[in-house]
């Protein structure tokens, strides 16, 4: 449940998302919720990142095996060293593009 809030947030960010009310947003994160296999609990990890937001992504990542997808991989820089993939939206198109 923290990490949907913590989506809801950063969607609602002025200007993040030019054109789109908060009724889209609400309704772009119901159906995302409603299709994705949603993890009940995280369990936390020893922090390693100066965002604790951030943090709560990353122990998810390691707990379920996941890559991190992100504009900004600085934010996880920590990732690496437990294993973590981490790769920009550009890196996973690319990576998409060569596998198909």
């Amino acid at each position: 449940m923290a990490l949907a809030l913590e989506y809801e947030e950063v969607l609602k960010r002025a200007n993040l998302l030019p054109g789109l009310s908060a009724t889209e947003i609400d309704g772009f994160l119901d159906y995302l919720f409603q299709v994705c296999n949603l993890v009940p609990s995280v369990r936390a990890a020893r922090p390693r990142l100066s965002d604790p937001d951030d943090e709560m992504i990353l122990a998810l990542a390691i707990q379920i095996g996941a890559t991190i997808l992100t504009y900004d991989k600085r934010d996880f820089v920590g990732a690496v060293e437990r294993a973590v993939e981490v790769v920009t939206p550009a890196e996973f198109l690319n990576f998409r593009r060569q596998t198909n």
